[in-house]
């Protein structure tokens, strides 16, 4: 009996240590609206056997892996729909909207890494960027974290646009010099890196 209990216990611990994680991704916009077409996020980090949920909320769209370990994928369709897909192999992933001239701007990538003990986590960043679309100014809103950070403004070539130091509370951004479209923006407190897509009218 004691030795059922202790096989129930390690069952239990090395469930709770492998679990699963769901990542949502928004896929909406329309080439003729005030939203092109997007994929949010747009870069995720996941690992090993976690599920990415796919929602359009928007648009008639698809999923199509360009290159990866796996692939995976949907047809066109119509919102509203829903996709899911758990990934079970490591390395880099990266998928588009093949519908028409989509993939111009509704790309996106999943690096899938191995599981990490818990004291590798690295934590999440609390943030929002808002107005988006934005003109002249946005902000950058941190929170959750009491130390300094940057942010860093990239094209969609991968070019370096703007750094700047920022730090928790509400961060404005001049972006007024920039051509319209869509950018990535990157924010960075010590190990913790998240990507977020910003459009510029």
């Amino acid at each position: 009996m004691k030795q059922i209990y202790f096989l129930a216990c390690a069952l239990v611990v090395s469930l709770g240590i492998n679990a699963q994680t769901t990542h949502n991704v928004e896929a909406g916009g329309t080439p003729q609206g005030d939203v092109l077409p997007y994929f949010e996020p747009q870069f995720i980090t996941i690992e090993v056997g976690d599920e990415v949920v796919w929602t359009n909320v928007e648009g008639f769209h698809g999923i199509a892996t360009t290159s990866g370990p796996e692939t995976f994928g949907t047809g066109n369709g119509n919102a509203p729909w829903e996709y899911s897909f758990t990934f079970t192999m490591e390395g880099t992933y990266d998928y588009e909207c093949p519908v028409g001239s989509h993939a111009d701007t509704q790309f996106g990538t999943i690096t899938v890494v191995a599981p990490k003990s818990v004291g590798e986590i690295t934590p999440k960043i609390n943030w929002n960027v808002f107005p988006n679309p934005a003109a002249e100014f946005t902000t950058i809103e941190i929170g959750g974290f009491g130390h300094q950070g940057t942010v860093t403004l990239f094209d969609l070539t991968g070019a370096l646009i703007l750094t700047e130091n920022i730090q928790s509370g509400s961060n404005r951004i001049d972006i007024s010099e920039f051509s319209t479209g869509l950018y990535i923006v990157e924010v960075r407190f010590n190990e913790a890196v998240e990507r977020r897509r910003l459009t510029i009218k």
